[in-house]
């Protein structure tokens, strides 16, 4: 399966995330993976999961992914297995592409489609949802002290929030 993201934890230890949930594990450098395919909730009738966009882990077991109509997912034991986060939004009708997290590891934001915005203060452990202003898919987020966030249109642009996504502005990109 397509992959979409990649965590190198350390020099031996990388995870990646992809479609049909597909999630990958090394702990030797990439010589050997291990592979579980549920990294995102069941699709329809089939028994596939849905796609995995994007991943962050805080220590070598606990971790976040984003999807398609997944949310976000939370692991315990290093992607063994996977549970439903309430993202704050409704999964049903909004993929989330994207996720970053402040140097604090505690203020993190996940973006996806129709301009959603998400917002956690304590790890990922519960989410609000934020109005960003627009209807752009946002495809990537990023902030370093929880408060600047930048974030990535579907649309070309650029937008930013300096008061951790109360309010938002177009940036200037030229």
């Amino acid at each position: 399966n397509q992959l979409r993201a990649i965590q190198a934890f350390s020099g031996s230890t990388w995870y990646a995330v992809g479609l049909a949930g597909t999630f990958m594990k090394t702990t030797d450098a990439g010589a050997t993976w291990e592979f579980n395919h549920l990294a995102g909730l069941p699709f329809g009738t089939s028994g596939q999961s849905s796609n995995a966009y994007d991943l962050h882990f805080t220590d070598l077991n606990n971790g976040l992914v984003v999807g398609s109509s997944s949310g976000i997912l939370k692991t315990t034991d290093g992607g063994a297995t996977w549970t439903s986060v309430p993202s704050g939004l409704s999964t049903a009708t909004v993929s989330l592409y994207a996720m970053d997290f402040a140097n604090d590891g505690l203020t993190g934001y996940a973006v996806g489609t129709g301009g959603n915005v998400t917002k956690t203060t304590d790890a990922g452990a519960s989410w609000t949802q934020l109005t960003s202003g627009v209807t752009t898919a946002f495809n990537e987020v990023w902030t370093n002290d929880g408060t600047t966030v930048f974030v990535a249109t579907s649309a070309g642009n650029l937008r930013k929030s300096t008061d951790g996504g109360a309010t938002w502005a177009a940036v200037a990109t030229g």
